[in-house]
């Protein structure tokens, strides 16, 4: 008998990029990663803040995508 269970995921694709919304609403340059950044450990092994990889992309930009 196979299985025939499917999995779905959500994926979220935040604002890591300015937009002018977020310019008028929130302040210029606003980006996600002003969120990201302010991260607080809430327990002894939390790693947080953490840095992405490849640094603080910038969705707009072609050699992001």
């Amino acid at each position: 008998m196979t299985n025939n269970k499917k999995e779905v995921y959500a994926l979220f694709l935040p604002q890591f990029h300015q937009i002018p919304e977020n310019d008028l609403w929130w302040g210029e340059g606003f980006t996600e990663w002003n969120n990201v950044k302010k991260a607080k450990p809430l327990f002894a092994s939390h790693n947080q803040p953490q840095i992405p990889r490849d640094g603080y992309y910038d969705l707009s930009k072609v050699e992001t995508l």
